[in-house]
């Protein structure tokens, strides 16, 4: 029975993909489990995983090609046996589909029903016992990521199996806004000057410009910033380093900030349409800026990690997203996020929101400025951090609170290293 391979939908704002590179050939043999293809979305690129094995008999798309979201873009089955799905002209890019090449020697029965063909190289956990959820393991991860409760969700597909629409249209639901976009025409005035022409947004813009209007037209924002004396930490972090154990000051942020949300989760939630979700796992996402835009690597659960640790995962995830080696799956599942300008000497900014979060962490330069200790006039270094928050989550008197927590620990990091 021949399986399609069709374009997974990873994230609200992927709507298609790049095929970069096929990794096996038309009539070669496949395994569940090996990578048959790279593909790029609009954050990462990604391997696609076969979840079943035969012959892959045909593709659909050549190398650097897009294809839509859902669009099939290859088959496997049996060896010898011909492609029987004849795609629509919404399926598949105009073009004609490659002919297969000739049969391979007989492939090993599929190890399982074709429900996904392929999906990105990701752990995905067994369907549920009793079959209360019909979806496919991509649907059931999304799901999870989005802190949907699938047995919500009415399924549109054949005995009312769960599709990634119905997700979509789930979350539309949720949110129910509706954003109206009139187009006026310019004045004479307005027409742009000869030879000057709108760029078109890379993948990577257009993603970050649809979330950040999401956020903000979603999420009713508010900002509390706090001043933080910083001269332990870099103490500290000299100290670390002189003895082998390299932490940036970013890592020290990130553990302070894992440390405060164990005293105030509610920095750590989500608010949705059906009440406010409190995440156990502290996953805290680390703002890399990029050439041509923006990747947030997640560091999962801080909350058990040591500062070493920290210091450790937070390089190698930074390095790999500038190398734009990530994974799709590193940059997902987020609860809190750290913002850091400081580099490139920003003394203090607001941060947007990344939904479905409930609040981030905007982090300026440490400079030396002056201060009363013990009623003389000293230098101090000073940090000054800004927490954005949901105002449907966390009230002023919280993000006050939460902020002070977050200053006694970087004002004493002693307490990170025990």
């Amino acid at each position: 029975m021949a399986t399609e391979i069709t374009m997974p939908k990873l994230s609200d704002t992927m709507t298609e993909g790049r095929l970069i590179a096929w990794k096996k050939g038309v009539g070669e043999k496949v395994e569940r489990g090996d990578i048959i293809a790279e593909v790029e979305t609009d954050k990462a690129t990604m391997e696609l995983e076969a979840f079943v094995s035969g012959i892959l008999v045909e593709t659909r798309i050549k190398a650097g090609e897009m294809a839509p979201v859902g669009t099939v873009i290859a088959v496997i089955g049996a060896a010898g046996e011909a492609a029987s799905h004849q795609p629509s002209a919404s399926e598949q890019p105009e073009k004609a589909p490659t002919a297969p090449e000739p049969a391979a020697p007989p492939a090993e029965p599929p190890l399982e029903a074709p429900e996904a063909a392929a999906a990105p190289k990701v752990s995905v956990p067994p369907a549920p016992e009793g079959g209360e959820e019909k979806a496919s393991p991509m649907v059931r991860r999304l799901a999870r990521e989005k802190g949907i409760d699938l047995a919500q969700v009415a399924g549109s597909g054949p005995e009312g199996r769960i599709l990634q629409e119905d997700l979509e249209r789930f979350l539309a639901e949720q949110v129910k806004v509706e954003v109206k976009v009139e187009e006026k025409p310019k004045p004479e005035a307005a027409q742009p000057s000869a030879g000057s022409s709108p760029q078109p947004l890379s993948r990577m813009r257009g993603a970050i410009a649809r979330t950040v209007s999401l956020a903000w037209q979603t999420i009713p924002h508010f900002a509390v910033t706090v001043a933080v004396d910083m001269g332990e930490s870099e103490r500290v972090r000299q100290e670390l380093k002189e003895s082998g154990t390299p932490v940036s000051l970013n890592d020290l942020i990130v553990k302070a900030c894992a440390i405060a949300i164990g005293r105030f989760p509610l920095a750590n939630a989500s608010f949705g349409a059906d009440g406010i979700t409190t995440h156990a796992e502290v996953n805290i996402g680390i703002a890399v800026a990029l050439d041509d835009g923006l990747l947030v690597p997640v560091v999962r659960n801080c909350q058990a990690l040591s500062l070493k640790e920290i210091g450790s995962k937070s390089r190698d995830l930074s390095e790999r997203a500038r190398s734009g080696r990530i994974s799709e799956a590193e940059l997902v599942g987020g609860t809190f996020t750290v913002s850091n300008l400081g580099m490139y000497g920003v003394d203090e900014f607001t941060a947007v929101i990344m939904p479905p979060q409930g609040a981030i962490l905007s982090v300026g330069a440490v400079a030396d400025q002056p201060v009363i200790k013990g009623g003389h006039l000293a230098a101090a270094r000073i940090m000054r951090a800004t927490l954005s928050s949901d105002h449907r989550l966390i009230n002023g008197a919280y993000a006050a609170r939460f902020l002070t927590e977050l200053k006694r620990v970087l004002e004493n990091p002693v307490v990170m290293l025990v």
